[in-house]
């Protein structure tokens, strides 16, 4: 099977007759680690990703392939064309970015899903999660995840440029409507966490 998006091909393995997959030979890899990103990056982000967007990219379409688990009785999700593995919901309260931050590292200190690499997902991440919305979907996300997370934070700032202006600010992707955009990080988003499958 073979996933094409925006000129870049990858083989993935299709999934077995049971259901569960194996062999993963290559994985279309996103950018894991924070960044600080421009406008202009996140518009070369839609070109080159393809994702979904109610304002800068109505045809997006990028491809996923998930599979709910539950692991240690911690539900999970796992995207077999990314390489992520997924919290199915988040945190129960919006939570300024730090508070964001510091929940998940309490996630980790319990060994959510018997794993303590959970992080906050860069955009590009929380991007592909993004979708058209059907009739079906009360939110521009994959039916497997949770709708309570209306919006999430990720871990990538955004530089404001007034010299006034002191509060940090970061992206959040707003699955309620199917768009990113910034806000200050003392204002309140949910939180998914993600890890990257090994």
């Amino acid at each position: 099977m073979k996933h094409a998006i925006v000129g870049e091909t990858v083989e993935v393995s299709p999934p077995s007759t049971n259901g569960v997959h194996s062999n993963l030979k290559v994985l279309y890899r996103l950018r894991s680690t924070s960044k600080n990103c421009s406008h202009r990056d996140i518009n070369a982000m839609f070109i080159k990703h393809n994702f979904y967007d109610s304002y800068k990219n109505t045809k997006g379409n990028f491809a996923n392939d998930f599979e709910q688990k539950v692991i240690n009785n911690d539900k999970v999700i796992t995207d077999y064309f990314t390489g992520l593995m997924w919290h199915e919901s988040g945190s129960n309260d919006q939570l300024e970015w730090i508070k964001g931050v510091e929940w998940i590292g309490k996630l980790n200190t319990r060994e959510y899903a018997g794993y303590v690499d959970w992080r906050m997902p860069t955009v590009e991440e929380a991007s592909s999660l993004l979708r058209q919305r059907e009739i079906s979907m009360p939110q521009f996300v994959d039916s497997v995840f949770s709708c309570l997370q209306e919006s999430i934070w990720t871990c990538d700032s955004y530089e404001v440029s007034l010299d006034w202006n002191k509060l940090d600010v970061a992206w959040f992707v707003d699955y309620a409507d199917g768009y990113l955009s910034t806000h200050y990080t003392c204002c309140g988003h949910y939180i998914r966490p993600v890890r990257s499958c090994k």
